[in-house]
């Protein structure tokens, strides 16, 4: 046999087995498929010198690959599955009609799974292509910028900072801070090329007038937010060339993993996001989606939910009933020894956990006081946060509800009772504050 094209995934079939095939999914990356047909397309082939011997048989998906002939494996039969690295993963997913899937990793692509291609002057302006998908499907998707920006910030970020760096670390870092932050076009040439990644961003920070010292959380949340801004681009032509509606996102890849990026998605784009396969998401992720976003074997989508406020602790404020308890507590508070259930908001401070509590759990108006504070040591002035408290709690309430005090020890007391506690980082002291479920009435 004379020279043969093989793409990867089927060259390793070949020094498995000996098959020279293809499949439909890999092949259509070429470029050389026919969309329609899922045939070589012959005419193009002649074009660019390709003579179609050259060019592997397109095998159906599920069809037998043929018997592994090396290792301890030998003699098991090997099936074509989607040899597409995104088209395997869109099948992991079950696309639902009205769902687009975000493939997010070093490289992203952003796309829609369709019965036939659209291969349309209008498709083509607006830089989407067809691929092979699943099922026969075609999968119509825009290749994008991904995390490659984040991952090489994150190594230079590393070396000036002389520490080391989690993603965990930094996405709680981003959702803690109020830093400004700044867009920028991911698809700038100058971004695509390895090196002084730190240093080109720093200039497009000059760009949009941020000055001064720009530190993890400026430069991450620029980066996912920036990327976000991306993705409500594609998400918005892909509407605009189908004529279709985009009813949900399925993200895929390790970006489904960053719960900031997730959450800047479904408000850029203002459509939830699911995370994973239907009814299953990381842990990882579970703790810290926001405002849309699934909990570990429920799909939740819900719009209006603050988005500090994650599973474990809407849970919690589910599960409340009149009169229970719960202690919003400062960082200083010794919450795990106390609390009967624990939810943990450690990068959050009092007044931003209190107002997105009290937007979705009613004060209880059949006690004098429904807002308890920890009274301070004689001589200590009142604390100024305090007011803020009475101020989040008049805007939260139809009446001004009123705040009451007792001493430290009692307020143990209390907490030790309360039905959990929400631990977080809040620095100013006498910051604690116990909020009492009321009612919540029929509409």
């Amino acid at each position: 046999m004379g020279a043969q094209i093989l793409m990867v995934p089927d060259l390793i079939t070949f020094l498995l087995t000996g098959d020279r095939g293809t499949e439909a999914s890999i092949a259509s990356t070429t470029q050389l498929v026919d969309v329609a047909s899922k045939r070589w397309d012959v005419e193009l082939l002649g074009r660019f010198g390709v003579d179609d011997a050259m060019v592997p048989v397109i095998r159906p998906l599920g069809s037998d690959a043929g018997e592994v002939r090396l290792g301890d494996h030998a003699g098991m039969r090997m099936v074509r599955a989607c040899e597409h690295d995104t088209a395997s993963a869109v099948a992991s997913i079950g696309l639902e009609p009205g769902d687009a899937f975000i493939s997010c990793g070093t490289w992203s692509l952003v796309g829609v799974a369709r019965d036939t291609p659209l291969a349309t002057p209008e498709a083509l302006a607006a830089g989407l292509s067809n691929e092979s998908g699943p099922d026969a499907s075609t999968l119509l998707l825009a290749n994008c910028t991904g995390l490659w920006i984040a991952q090489q910030l994150k190594i230079e970020m590393e070396e000036s900072l002389g520490r080391g760096l989690t993603w965990q670390g930094v996405a709680e870092e981003v959702r803690a801070s109020y830093a400004s932050t700044f867009l920028f076009d991911t698809e700038d040439p100058s971004l695509a090329r390895p090196g002084n990644m730190l240093g080109k961003l720093e200039r497009l920070a000059r760009e949009e007038g941020i000055e001064g010292d720009l530190g993890v959380a400026t430069l991450f949340g620029s980066v996912y937010e920036s990327l976000a801004r991306q993705y409500a681009q594609v998400i918005e032509r892909l509407q605009r060339v189908t004529g279709e509606p985009i009813e949900r996102i399925r993200v895929i890849g390790g970006g489904s993993r960053n719960a900031v990026l997730c959450q800047m998605v479904a408000d850029e784009c203002g459509l939830p996001v699911i995370v994973g396969s239907e009814m299953c998401i990381r842990d990882s992720v579970s703790t810290a989606c926001g405002k849309r976003f699934v909990t570990k074997g429920v799909r939740l989508m819900l719009n209006g939910v603050p988005a500090n406020i994650g599973p474990d602790l809407l849970k919690v404020l589910s599960e409340m009933g009149h009169g229970d308890e719960l202690v919003i507590a400062d960082g200083n508070f010794p919450s795990a020894a106390l609390a009967q259930r624990l939810v943990r908001a450690d990068g959050m401070g009092v007044p931003e956990m209190l107002e997105s509590v009290l937007k979705l759990v009613p004060l209880d108006t059949y006690v004098e006081s429904p807002l308890v504070l920890m009274a301070t040591v004689e001589g200590d002035p009142e604390p100024p946060i305090w007011s803020v408290y009475q101020d989040i709690a008049d805007r939260s309430q139809d009446e001004s509800p009123v705040m009451s005090h007792i001493d430290r020890q009692e307020f143990y007391e209390r907490a030790k009772r309360a039905y959990a506690v929400l631990a977080t980082g809040e620095r100013e002291v006498y910051a604690n504050i116990i909020v009492k479920k009321g009612v919540v009435r029929s509409v």
